[in-house]
């Protein structure tokens, strides 16, 4: 009985491809923004005078648009131009940033709108992760796909890792 062939990854041949060398960029920073945003909102709630559980209902309620969206989406990339929604979810997250530091800078932030700017940056990383994802079984050949997944996933946790 012979066992599986595992595929032989080779990075630096995944990132001659210049589509998935730019998804694969993409999502290493967006996750490393990512990162520090859920960072920035717990240190923001405590700059606010917060209590501790605040921290995790701001957490929690940032992860409530990935159940309700994250499967809608992933549908929908696979009928709309990926392009266009990534640039949504990207152009959203940092109108979301920009708002947040208006709000912050004016002095008009309270415990409430960090919960519900929370939310919005919720919506724009659940829109964004399963484009990601639906991309890139048409970046690379059908026979470096199961490496390019693999390198791509090596880069978000590289993001999470150095991230705050």
């Amino acid at each position: 009985m012979s066992s599986p062939q595992v595929p032989n990854i080779r990075p630096a041949e995944l990132m001659r491809i210049k589509s998935f060398r730019l998804l694969w960029t993409n999502s290493f920073l967006f996750v490393l923004v990512q990162s520090t945003q859920r960072f920035a909102f717990v240190w923001l709630a405590l700059e606010l005078g917060a209590r501790s559980d605040i921290n995790g209902v701001i957490l929690f309620v940032m992860g409530i648009p990935a159940l309700l969206i994250s499967l809608p989406v992933g549908v929908m990339s696979d009928h709309l131009n990926r392009k266009t929604l990534l640039l949504v979810s990207q152009l959203g997250a940092l109108c979301t940033t920009i708002a947040i530091a208006f709000m912050v800078s004016a002095e008009l932030m309270t415990i409430s709108w960090a919960i519900a700017a929370s939310f919005a940056a919720g919506i724009f990383i659940a829109l964004g992760t399963p484009v990601r994802a639906a991309a890139i079984p048409t970046l690379v050949p059908q026979d470096k796909l199961i490496g390019a997944i693999a390198v791509n996933t090596i880069g978000m946790n590289i993001g999470l890792i150095i991230g705050p």
